[in-house]
């Protein structure tokens, strides 16, 4: 669990390293899709300048649980999210791996022991306007289940981003989360989101059965 100077150090460094990149970056604010023609190269200049710090760390592996670490008591994974003018659900990351992280075994592969976390941070940044305007926040997903959803399709937890930069959601990042409240949050999110893609699916059947009846 990163400590609340941790947590202002990181902020304050995001802060730096986003005004750094529009400094001396040139945005079309007329384009469309800024948020993924901007997010692959600000989040690496990100993560590059933290490798740079004391304490951080790069993933090894490609699709590794954070794109970056801070390594102190214990180590701490962190995925960077920017976007611009984020108010959708955008996603986060497969439930899987989130279940890999809590439990140490991917439900897929679960032979397979794997490194456990106790917080999952989330490094959100929002460009706001074409003045340059932008917001940071940091949250452990683990103890802010309320600001996602699962998406059985894909298989994917999705932002709320709405509920975060619209909505005055009070963020939680105090002594961690109960990992038995935590799992079984996740199993009914689980639950609910399969139950959502079944019924979805028998309705589709169900139309394309009326449709196409001969």
């Amino acid at each position: 669990m990163l400590s609340k100077k941790q947590q202002k150090n990181i902020i304050n460094e995001t802060i730096s390293f986003v005004e750094n990149y529009l400094s001396n970056t040139e945005i079309d604010y007329n384009s469309k899709e800024i948020g993924h023609k901007h997010g692959e190269a600000i989040e690496s200049h990100i993560v590059k300048n933290f490798s740079l710090m004391e304490g951080f760390e790069t993933p090894i592996k490609s699709r590794e649980f954070g794109d970056l670490y801070f390594r102190h008591t214990v180590r701490e994974a962190i995925n960077l999210k920017f976007g611009y003018q984020k108010d959708g659900h955008a996603n986060l990351c497969a439930l899987n791996r989130v279940v890999r992280a809590v439990t140490g075994r991917n439900p897929r592969y679960p032979k397979t022991l794997h490194e456990t976390f106790d917080s999952y941070w989330i490094l959100s940044i929002n460009l706001l306007d074409s003045d340059g305007n932008f917001e940071v926040h940091l949250f452990d997903l683990f103890q802010n289940t309320d600001l996602c959803s699962f998406d059985a399709g894909p298989g994917q937890l999705m932002i709320k981003e709405n509920l975060l930069y619209k909505k005055g959601y009070q963020i939680i990042n105090n002594g961690g989360a109960d990992m038995n409240q935590l799992k079984s949050t996740l199993l009914s999110m689980l639950e609910l989101g399969h139950k959502t893609k079944i019924e979805h699916l028998q309705t589709i059947r169900n139309n394309a059965t009326e449709l196409l009846g001969v």
